[in-house]
Parts: structure tokens; C-alpha cells; sequence
């Protein structure tokens, strides 16, 4: 299955990194957690818009996603799934990507948040893209995601609107997302 960046919109400078589009965290940001066992998702989800379009050998006309959610489920938890999820808000309305377990990269301190790993296609995703011919594509890895986010100062829980996200595209259809500084 080919995925490729076909165009993007309502985007902003990725802040750093091989990343080729990024995204503003909206203020509708309202992410908690306790940094009970490294880190202990609580509530919230993290908020941005613009969106991307997607060339897909699956598809036609290509398919535009955007105003994306980075989300915490705990009913996805499990040994392939840290139960952060990855939704589109503009088209599909469904979940696109889970972000595999155990994460890669976990850092936190009073002032940022840190979280690595790779992004599996959800089921909600796969049953999209399925065809006659193709498998069932649900959990496989198709990139990475990290989120590196400033914490707001007033509760150090909620990554600070005006951040961006970015998205990669790159060879063999791989898409990672990065939360990070505003620069």
C-alpha cells in the first residue's frame, strides 16, 4: 500500500527536525496528567488545525485529514498499543493511527513533556483503506510519532497552545507527528 504527502494546508514551520509540515496547538488544548510511573494520562486531549492530503493506492479521489487530536483511550492500552491515538476531525472523523507501546522515548519535567514511539494504522483506519487485495493493514507500523510539548505554566499538565505539530511523509508511507516549541 503506497501512502504519499499529496498537499497541505493551515500549516506552520515544523520547529526542528526532518519534518516537512507542522500544525497550531489550538487553545481547546486541555491535556492533564500526573507524573505518577513516568507519566499517567489523566484526561484531555491536545488540539491543532490545517490538515494534509493523502495520496492513496487504495483511494480516489485523494483523501484530506486535518484538525487532528492527540488523544489518550485507555480501552486501546495494550501490548501493541500505549492507548494514545491519532484522529482525524475534518474528513473521517475516525481514529487513524495508534501510537505503539512500550513508547521509545518517555522525558518529563516541570516545564515539557516528551513522548516517542511508532504509529500503527487503527482498525477504524484500516477498514478505510481495505480493499479485495490488500490484507488487513490494521497495526501495521507505518512511522514514528513523538510529542514534544512546552507545559502550561498555571498547571504544568497541559501542553501550551501556539505550539506546532508536524507530519513526515517518507519513503514506504511513514507519518510522524511531533508536538514541540514554538519557535
Amino acid at each position: 500500500m503506497g501512502i504519499t504527502l499529496a498537499g497541505a494546508d493551515g500549516i506552520v514551520e515544523p520547529a526542528d527536525g526532518p519534518f516537512q509540515v507542522g500544525f497550531t496547538i489550538t487553545p481547546e488544548t486541555d491535556f492533564t496528567f500526573s507524573d505518577e510511573n513516568t507519566l499517567t494520562p489523566l484526561s484531555g486531549t491536545i488540539e491543532h488545525t490545517g490538515s494534509v492530503t493523502l495520496a492513496l493506492d487504495t483511494l480516489e479521489p485523494d483523501l484530506t485529514v486535518g484538525d487532528f487530536t492527540i488523544g489518550f483511550d485507555a480501552d486501546r492500552v495494550s501490548e501493541a498499543s500505549s492507548g494514545f491515538f491519532v484522529q482525524d476531525n475534518l474528513s473521517l472523523n475516525a481514529i487513524l493511527f495508534d501510537i505503539t507501546a512500550p513508547p521509545s522515548t518517555v522525558a518529563l519535567d516541570e516545564d515539557t513533556l516528551q513522548l516517542g514511539s511508532d504509529l500503527a494504522i487503527s482498525e477504524e483506519f484500516a477498514a478505510v483503506l481495505a480493499t479485495v487485495d490488500k490484507p488487513n493493514l490494521a497495526g501495521a507500523v507505518v512511522g514514528s510519532a513523538q510529542i514534544d510539548a512546552d507545559l502550561a505554566a498555571e498547571s504544568a499538565s497541559v501542553p501550551e497552545p501556539g505550539t506546532a505539530v508536524a507530519l513526515l511523509l517518507t519513503s514506504g508511507a511513514a507519518i510522524a507527528q511531533r508536538v514541540s516549541r514554538r519557535v
